[in-house]
């Protein structure tokens, strides 16, 4: 519902939402692949749910968040009213999409729970990445700012079964900057798992 009203624990809570409607939709385990929130969700689906996934390939999502990204999470605060120039064409997508109230409603509590879940420590799934039991790609643009590459590093490092490559010239939207790459990429390694 918009506007959506996020908590420091709106991470897990979409992660048991988005486990039973897949669930609901298929009898078996699943390939999930997802960017940024995405990918920090179906991460925490498969550490929470194990045989839920069949592989999980994220991108932009390390697990955590830190202290480096409240700069940030300070211009997303007031992208709607204010917005820095490099964010105008989100500013803009988020009016078109929610409307100008719910984008301004929706954008501040998704900073607040933001900022709640950095002051309690960032975790998102960090601390259960040893329960994830099947195979994990983890990509990271080279130049993300929100995501850093010793970040999803670091997760990758807790994960059993998982790898994780930094892609040359990318920033947090590897799927923008590096379309084809990534394309081939998720293919070629859905293909071997």
């Amino acid at each position: 519902p918009l506007p959506r009203a996020y908590t420091a624990t709106y991470y897990e809570d979409d992660a048991r939402s988005f486990t039973a409607l897949l669930h609901h939709l298929i009898t078996g385990p699943a390939h999930l692949v997802g960017f940024s929130d995405g990918g920090e969700v179906e991460l925490l689906m498969a550490a929470l749910t194990p045989g839920l996934a069949r592989s999980v390939v994220a991108w932009g999502a390390g697990g955590a968040l830190t202290e480096e990204i409240l700069p940030a999470v300070e211009a997303l605060a007031n992208i709607v009213d204010d917005p820095i120039p490099p964010m105008q064409p989100f500013r803009e997508y988020l009016v078109a999409a929610y409307g100008e109230a719910n984008a301004r409603t929706t954008i501040q509590h998704f900073t607040g729970a933001a900022r709640a879940i950095i002051e309690g420590g960032g975790n998102i799934s960090l601390s259960r990445a040893g329960n994830i039991s099947c195979p994990v790609l983890l990509l990271v643009g080279e130049h993300d700012s929100i995501v850093s590459p010793p970040l999803v590093s670091n997760l990758a490092s807790r994960i059993p079964n998982s790898e994780s490559v930094v892609v040359e010239g990318a920033g947090h939207g590897v799927h923008e900057d590096r379309p084809g790459w990534l394309v081939e990429t998720v293919l070629g390694w859905l293909e071997k798992h």
